[in-house]
């Protein structure tokens, strides 16, 4: 299950979307998660895969353990940008999962959620009153042969562009959202060591996600 990233609530509402769905899933999460009394314990105890940056044995093992957990039938929910998005623009997947999805067979579920940046933004633990959007798309069939990873990359991508317009047709999404327009935020700006940038290197940065410190956040 491969989910964008925009705020720390996320996984808290794709738990909630679980719950409707009557479906569990093992998340993978960033392991200094795992110190947060009560919510990290939790999520430890839970059985969740801790992703440790940095640390590529930790990394090999946890991924490996996803291998067992996949075979066994049990779901699996990515964030595959890694990390949250501060301008809400799409940032390059992390090809790791979906190798493993093509590797394996399993299908590539892609969920799509709109509103948590405002539910939780950026910069505290302030929460917001809004509301929250989350799109289930179909199952994609993992694709065999060389390149069959990053080909079911392009498929989520593609995916995620089609529930944002299903989003906006039904009145759910609003038109300026980044996965329709493929820019930031209308209300985003730029940190002050980026405003010097052109646009396009800027937006260039953005999808990389190397506009920030993972963990940290920009606006």
């Amino acid at each position: 299950i491969f989910v964008n990233h925009r705020s720390n609530i996320d996984p808290w509402i794709m738990a909630w979307v679980q719950l409707r769905l009557c479906t569990e899933a093992r998340y993978v999460y960033k392991s200094s998660l795992g110190k947060i009394p009560i919510a990290g314990w939790c999520t430890m105890l839970a059985g969740d895969l801790a992703a440790h940056f940095g640390r590529k044995d930790l990394i090999v093992e946890m991924l490996d353990h996803a291998r067992r957990l996949l075979s066994q039938g049990y779901n699996i929910v990515v964030f595959p940008e890694g990390t949250r998005s501060p301008s809400g623009m799409l940032q390059e997947f992390k090809a790791s999962f979906f190798d493993i999805a093509c590797e394996l067979g399993c299908p590539a579920v892609p969920v799509c959620l709109f509103g948590t940046e405002f539910a939780w933004p950026h910069g505290g633990f302030r929460m917001g009153c809004t509301n929250i959007c989350a799109y289930v798309g179909n199952e994609l069939a993992p694709i065999t042969g060389e390149g069959g990873g990053s080909k079911l990359m392009i498929a989520v991508k593609e995916a995620y562009g089609r529930l944002a317009r299903q989003g906006l047709e039904a009145g759910l999404v609003p038109s300026d959202d980044p996965l329709i327009t493929d820019r930031p935020y209308s209300w985003w700006k730029p940190p002050e060591h980026l405003e010097a940038l052109q646009e396009e290197e800027l937006f260039a940065l953005l999808r990389s996600g190397k506009a920030h410190e993972r963990g940290q956040h920009i606006a």
